[in-house]
């Protein structure tokens, strides 16, 4: 006697490509999103660095170890950074004193611009310090 063949297991392998082929095209856009999420966190922290690393600059400008001479005039208003890490970051620093008759106050903020490909990220750090007269 013959059997009956009714042919289900064409219906499985169908449904089996099918679930691969969903389950794949999901793995793909999470270890996309996750490669994105990375490169944008290095980028802020590369601008980041960018403003940090301006500061620090004009806090060396603001106080030379060879003078006593303190001013927000020593400061320089903008950075360009052209090698490196940094390349593609400029920086917009100002400095503003305030002096009364027992000590000089300062507050430097740095504004780093900076582009990467497509992406603009812009970062601000400021810096407060006072130096006792």
């Amino acid at each position: 006697m013959k059997s009956k063949q009714t042919g289900q297991i064409i219906y499985v392998a169908l449904f089996t490509l099918t679930l691969s082929g969903v389950l794949g095209a999901f793995a793909l856009s999470l270890f996309k999103t996750s490669l994105t999420s990375t490169t944008n966190n290095y980028h802020a922290t590369v601008a980041m660095n960018a403003a940090i690393s301006a500061n620090e600059y004009n806090l060396h400008k603001l106080f030379p170890h060879n003078s006593a001479n303190y001013s927000c005039a020593t400061v320089p208003s903008s950075v360009t950074f052209k090698t490196g890490n940094l390349s593609g970051c400029s920086i917009a620093s100002t400095c503003q004193e305030n002096a009364t008759t027992d000590q000089k106050m300062f507050s430097l903020v740095s504004t780093s611009n900076c582009t990467f490909n497509e992406f603009n990220i812009s970062k601000t750090v400021k810096v407060n310090t006072k130096v006792e007269m």
